[in-house]
């Protein structure tokens, strides 16, 4: 397949996968950013249930379809490739019932560096990237509906106040520690037009 490693699945891929549960009410789910489609895959098998994975990386829709048939559930999910700000030429407001999401980790030219455009794309976004990931899952989801999503720790800040102008409110979120004391990734599950109540911090996971 042309694609190169930066789609690779990874740590937090794996995590995440893990950790996103749909609840029984949960009918159809969206994945931005699905890559080659291992946590679409994943979760419309697990949990039998369908999905569609987004992509703004048309080289992708040969190894998700690939993929879709080795897992056996090519009947239940699908590709679209677009940019996640212009979800609305694809999608219904307001439709779906769980958005999941690996977000780049990174902020372009601050910290670390990637020297592949493929793997900047991959890795490290605008630094609109909050922004526009609250809007699209704001865009997305019904009321009440759930979102699952992985990041570095270290912009957790950012990703909680731009969600939160949304009214995509945060209920959990489980560390993820690494070699060192400092916690790497965060796991965290939401919900939109929830009461904001207590947030809880689960146990961490140690890799």
């Amino acid at each position: 397949m042309d694609y190169d490693d930066s789609s690779r699945v990874n740590h937090a891929t794996v995590l995440l996968l893990w950790y996103a549960r749909p609840s029984k009410k949960i009918r159809h789910f969206v994945e931005l950013g699905c890559a080659t489609g291992y946590i679409t895959f994943g979760i419309s098998k697990f949990y039998s249930i369908s999905g569609t994975g987004v992509d703004i990386k048309q080289v992708m829709e040969a190894p998700f379809a690939e993929g879709a048939c080795i897992n056996g559930v090519e009947e239940y999910v699908n590709f679209v490739n677009c940019d996640i700000s212009e979800l609305e030429k694809h999608f219904e407001h307001a439709k779906e019932d769980m958005v999941v999401f690996n977000p780049p980790h990174y902020e372009q030219d601050r910290g670390r560096k990637y020297g592949q455009d493929s793997r900047k794309t991959a890795r490290a976004g605008g630094s609109d990237i909050y922004e526009k990931y609250a809007a699209a899952v704001n865009y997305l989801l019904k009321n009440r509906g759930q979102f699952y999503f992985v990041i570095s720790a270290h912009n957790l800040t950012e990703w909680t106040n731009a969600f939160e102008t949304k009214r995509l409110i945060i209920k959990r979120l489980k560390p993820v520690y690494g070699k060192s004391d400092n916690a790497q990734l965060v796991l965290i599950y939401g919900v939109k037009n929830a009461n904001r109540g207590f947030l809880k911090l689960e146990k961490p996971v140690f890799l």
